[in-house]
């Protein structure tokens, strides 16, 4: 999970400073979905 954690931070950092258009839905569907999982996963650690 751990890693998880660590590789969607660059996802995000990379994406923070440009410009990008998510044309494929299944993609753009994915990254929500990975962090709505990451999300509750930590709601669930920090009780």
């Amino acid at each position: 999970m751990m890693y998880l954690f660590k590789g969607i931070v660059g996802i995000r950092n990379k994406k923070a400073h440009a410009n990008v258009i998510l044309n494929d839905q299944m993609r753009a569907t994915e990254y929500l979905s990975l962090a709505s999982l990451l999300m509750r996963l930590l709601d669930q650690f920090s009780v």
